[in-house]
């Protein structure tokens, strides 16, 4: 058996990003659409588990969202009106330039929009011109 170098060649990888912490920014359920605040919505509560039993006494007694339950053996259905905060988190983006970044092997840097297009098309193109050799 003979052993075999193999040669790869290293290639740049091109990101852009929008981290949470910097690009975007708490939204209400009104101004994202929220289904749940334009229609109401169901949240199922099973009252026979130690979570079911928290979830059951937070929306009784300390969410203050307006609706009605019903319990049928240890499930109880919450049924909540719309137009009241749901009890999910939404997020809008920010009008912030993403994060465009150049990592070629181990070393990754901040590049500005315009390096990073002509990096990226260059690369491609060199790429392209290999493949057709």
């Amino acid at each position: 058996m003979s052993l075999q170098r193999i040669t790869r060649n290293l290639t740049d990888t091109y990101s852009a990003s929008r981290p949470i912490s910097t690009h975007w920014r708490e939204a209400t359920c009104k101004e994202v659409d929220c289904l749940h605040y334009l229609q109401g919505w169901q949240t199922k509560v099973d009252i026979s588990t130690d979570l079911g039993k928290a979830q059951y006494n937070y929306i009784v007694n300390q969410s203050g969202k307006r609706g009605k339950g019903k319990q049928d053996g240890t499930m109880v259905t919450f049924t909540f009106y719309p137009e009241q905060k749901c009890f999910r988190e939404h997020q809008l983006p920010l009008d912030r330039e993403p994060i465009l970044s150049i990592q070629s092997g181990h070393d990754r840097r901040i590049a500005r929009a315009g390096e990073w297009h002509d990096n990226m098309n260059e690369s491609i193109h060199k790429h392209q011109q290999d493949v057709g050799k």
